[in-house]
């Protein structure tokens, strides 16, 4: 389907994203874009750099610091039909909800990028309210979003916005470049490692417990990563006879957390919440299987089996019963890996630049003709 020619899409952001870059970047190759720009408020992610990540490579896309007071004046001034403007993270950063607003007066195409946001109990209802007057406020006048996730999408249409302009989304990281996949032997233990802070959030306890049940059953799980919870979940492995098979590695740059990765079978994410969940792209992607919670924005990837599991948040039954799944089949295969790694073309880069390319032409032509449907659910299920 040809679509017109659209001048510019416009990005506005907070900080460079290591999880946006590579669809970023490729879409600059898009046939019927004339210009993308990239507006940040900061040149530099300290938390992120504080947990491994490397900067982000954007390519040839045109990146501005939001200082530069008189390009983004000028930029939101001669927006028009023609303009994509594409905003993250509005909520936390008000310089970036400021441009929203004024551009939102305009004439040209608005769209959000976004997780969804914990809507469970008390808290979730507060933070609904705040959605009221965060973003309901633009529910007719956003034109597409672009929801990371399920969970996105049960947000946003909690929020009143009309299923119709949310589309399917995810994030994006970049391929392993000269990292090898491992070969597995099936009579080798099954090899668990777990990437994330070590916060109560993130669960780590609970596939901790899980594992108790499976004390005779040779395994091994590799933990990546620092937080609150370190000292007490090295006790209780200590006092739970798991220490000869949990080794706590620590902090790694995103290079050396992609070597551990292809050297594992399966990525435990047991979060209890998770907007995405980026490094089960990057277990995907390396060919290594994945079992996450349903409360992991990214659970959206683990479509079949072959790619992995997924159980209940918080429920320790549930996380069991998939484990021993995944323990009555051993060791991932070659041949199951490199269907993995085959899959994960569907979310790289270039993949997702042509999907947002495609959600762009639909939404400029008025949503005419065939809604775009995310690669990674074309897939057979």
């Amino acid at each position: 389907m040809s679509h017109k020619l659209y001048n510019s899409v416009i990005f506005w952001q907070s900080t460079p994203s290591p999880h946006q870059a590579a669809y970023i970047r490729s879409l600059t190759e898009a046939s019927n874009l004339s210009e993308v720009k990239l507006f940040l408020s900061l040149n530099d992610d300290k938390q992120r750099n504080s947990m491994g990540w490397h900067k982000p490579d954007y390519g040839s896309v045109h990146t501005i610091h939001l200082a530069n007071k008189a390009t983004v004046d000028s930029t939101i001034t001669l927006a028009d039909g023609n303009t994509v403007s594409i905003f993250s993270e509005f909520v936390a950063d008000s310089n970036i909800r400021n441009i929203l607003q004024r551009s939102c007066q305009g004439e040209g195409i608005i769209g959000l990028i976004s997780e969804g946001r914990d809507w469970r109990g008390l808290k979730g209802s507060m933070r609904l309210m705040h959605s009221y007057i965060c973003e309901r406020r633009y529910v007719n006048r956003i034109n597409f979003i672009l929801a990371i996730g399920n969970l996105a999408k049960e947000w946003y249409m909690r929020c009143g916005f009309n299923p119709e302009i949310i589309f399917d989304f995810c994030y994006v990281v970049e391929k392993p470049i000269g990292i090898e996949q491992i070969h597995t032997d099936k009579k080798e233990p099954l090899k668990l490692i777990f990437v994330g802070q070590i916060i109560p959030r993130k669960r780590l306890d609970l596939l901790l417990q899980a594992l108790i049940n499976f004390s005779s059953i040779p395994w091994t799980l590799r933990v990546i990563g620092n937080g609150s919870e370190l000292e007490t979940l090295v006790n209780f492995s200590r006092h739970n006879g798991l220490s000869d098979k949990i080794r706590f590695l620590g902090v790694m740059d995103n290079h050396h957390v992609r070597l551990e990765l292809a050297s594992a079978d399966v990525l435990v994410l047991p979060s209890d919440w998770d907007g995405w969940g980026a490094v089960v792209n990057e277990a995907l992607m390396s060919g290594v299987r994945v079992i996450c919670s349903d409360y992991c924005g990214s659970a959206e990837l683990i479509r079949r089996k072959d790619y992995g599991y997924v159980f209940r948040a918080n429920s320790l039954d549930s996380l069991v019963q998939v484990l021993q799944q995944q323990f009555s089949e051993g060791p991932v295969s070659w041949q199951d890996k490199q269907a993995v790694m085959r899959y994960s073309e569907a979310f790289c880069g270039p993949s997702v630049a042509r999907y947002l390319s495609e959600i762009i032409g639909f939404v400029t032509n008025g949503n005419q003709g065939i809604r775009p449907v995310a690669p990674w659910k074309i897939q057979p299920e």
